[in-house]
């Protein structure tokens, strides 16, 4: 009985084997006491000695009911990252049928949870692991959040964390119109060295409606002068398409990448791409929107 659940944690969680031994005795000792013990079987799951959490594990394949209608229980599993149980989590979580309230209260504890990481390799690796498994149980919770959720998740320090951002206001711009997702919050994701967050950046431009990207177009113009190939590729695109019934944009456009093309690149490769945009997309325009100073430059 000297042995409370804490200090059986601590030896479960040594890095010694002696009292991982130990701990995993006691736990088998009073394995009556425990086995009702919830919050503390989730916590035995994530331990560093593996017949613990073999024991842990088949308290919960026993009694999977149980165990996931416990918020704080599931919350433990979602940001459980151990190598030998972590498919098996996911299956577990994904396979079990959680109302439409646990899964918005789950969510939220677990956004709040991830909003208090800090940026490092190991944060973000967990964080991904957890959103992975959010998104399998909770998606539709994650498209309702709030504006100001979403805010703090842009702000965070975590990489992680913006992309899941970026990823909500996917969801969220395929139900509500695009003025409501403020183009600034795009024109950072297209700004992001992370490859992934510009990629839903760029699929957030592509979901933005014609007239409410128009009401944006000086903002669009200046996307122009990204650093990225992708994001340059993506925005040219629209600009082509949005062209087809706005030829002021395309003049405006034009004039834009020919000033473009007397700086310096940008990227390598930057100036091939306007050089092929001004000869395909604007002949139209060369007679109207240049004047002769911006020709002899």
């Amino acid at each position: 009985d000297r042995f409370d659940e804490t200090s059986i944690l601590n030896l479960v969680n040594s890095d010694f084997t002696i009292p991982n031994t130990l701990g995993f005795e006691t736990i088998v000792l009073k394995n009556v006491a425990l086995s009702t013990q919830l919050g503390f079987i989730a916590t035995v799951l994530n331990s560093k000695t593996e017949s613990a959490r073999n024991w842990a594990k088949n308290h919960i394949t026993a009694n999977p009911t149980l165990f996931l209608n416990d918020i704080e229980c599931v919350v433990k599993l979602i940001f459980n990252e151990v190598p030998d149980v972590k498919n098996w989590i996911t299956n577990t979580l994904e396979n079990f049928a959680f109302t439409e309230d646990k899964a918005k209260i789950i969510t939220g504890k677990v956004i709040v949870e991830l909003l208090t990481f800090e940026e490092s390799e190991a944060n973000n690796n967990a964080a991904a692991l957890a959103i992975e498994r959010l998104k399998k149980i909770a998606a539709s919770q994650l498209e309702q959040l709030s504006w100001d959720i979403v805010a703090r998740l842009i702000s965070s320090d975590l990489k992680t964390n913006n992309l899941l951002a970026s990823t909500i206001l996917i969801l969220k711009s395929e139900k509500v119109a695009s003025k409501e997702i403020p183009f600034s919050l795009i024109a950072l994701f297209l700004a992001d060295d992370s490859f992934e967050i510009r990629k839903n950046g760029i699929q957030l431009l592509n979901n933005y409606q014609e007239d409410d990207l128009l009401a944006n177009s000086s903002s669009l113009l200046d996307l122009l002068q990204t650093n990225y190939q992708d994001v340059l590729e993506a925005v040219l695109a629209r600009i082509t398409q949005l062209s087809k019934s706005n030829f002021d944009l395309l003049d405006l456009a034009l004039r834009n990448t020919v000033y473009a093309m007397i700086r310096k690149e940008k990227f390598e490769g930057s100036h091939l791409i306007f050089k092929k945009f001004i000869l395909e997309e604007t002949s139209q325009q060369w007679n109207t929107a240049l004047e002769p100073r911006d020709v002899i430059k």
